[in-house]
């Protein structure tokens, strides 16, 4: 079986990080827990996932940038969602 590496928490540089999924449900979660802030990271994952599978939700959420990504569309989002009302509250003619 190959190895998982999975990448120290970005919030405390802890190594010690739990991958797990939450057992069968309706929104099946995944992804991994540092143990040493408690960060936790999730995501929807397929029934049984592996160690692969969980090990990447957490690892994709710690690459450099990932917030910056985030705090970017969730500006375009809300600035989208404010057009959307502007054009709702203009009266058609």
């Amino acid at each position: 079986m190959a190895k998982v590496k999975v990448i120290p928490c970005k919030v405390c540089g802890g190594e010690d990080i739990e991958l797990r999924d939450c057992g069968y449900n309706t929104t099946h979660m995944g992804g991994g827990t540092c143990q040493s802030c408690g960060r936790t990271v999730r995501d929807t994952v397929r029934m049984y996932p592996s160690p692969l599978d969980l090990a990447r939700i957490w690892n994709n959420n710690q690459k450099p940038g990932t917030e910056d990504k985030l705090k970017s569309e969730r500006a375009k989002t809300r600035k989208l969602r404010k057009q959307i009302r502007d054009l709702r509250a203009t009266p058609v003619a």
